[in-house]
């Protein structure tokens, strides 16, 4: 009995579809295509999307891991055009004294006289490595620089500093403005690294 009541039912909708206009019946195919829309294919076509982007980004994280040698090798040249060819570690202290007479020459070059500026080698400081099971210690050989000149002036002295191969690096910076002169006094600390050998 229920079979004939479903059957009839779905006999009164189609007899029902059959009698409506030609504008509603498209209406009523535009009206269950939204429905489908929204209810199966855009869940679907989401969903796809968000696999393909991350797709995308895995493809991309796996690129930057891979990328040819070239490309390091651009890196490595524009860090040497921008901040110089660092020296490794000397064998001995005589790479603090050739830092000391490159940071005379830069300063000499902005006409900083001595009774503008100073320099005061500090105890070398033991580089904290991993190097015990070799016998081989690194140690760094600071180097205290005080001058005093124009901030324009200073900034090209502590910029050409950092470019110079046998210092590593430049390890604090102090500027202090002076308030009797248009100037500023720069302290800074240059590190020459070396090799000390049991």
């Amino acid at each position: 009995m229920s079979t004939n009541g479903s059957t009839s039912r779905s006999n009164g909708i189609a007899a029902t579809y059959q009698q409506l206009p030609r504008a509603m019946k498209w209406l009523v195919w535009l009206v269950a295509g939204l429905v489908l829309f929204f209810l199966v294919i855009d869940p679907a076509v989401r969903t796809m999307a968000d696999y393909r982007d991350r797709s995308e980004q895995a493809l991309a994280e796996i690129a930057k891991y891979s990328e040819p040698d070239s490309t390091n090798r651009q890196v490595i040249d524009r860090g040497h055009k921008d901040w110089g060819n660092v020296l490794p570690p000397g064998e001995d202290q005589s790479r603090v004294l050739e830092a000391k007479m490159a940071i005379s020459e830069v300063l000499a070059k902005y006409d900083l006289a001595k009774d503008r500026a100073s320099m005061t080698e500090r105890s070398p400081i033991k580089l904290k490595t991993d190097s015990s099971k070799s016998g081989v210690e690194y140690m760094r050989g600071p180097i205290e620089v005080k001058f005093s000149a124009k901030p324009h002036v200073a900034m090209e002295v502590i910029g050409e500093l950092e470019t110079v191969p046998s210092i590593a690096q430049i390890a604090s910076v102090r500027i202090r403005r002076l308030t009797d002169r248009a100037e500023v006094e720069v302290t800074l600390v240059a590190d020459a690294w070396f090799i000390s050998k049991d």
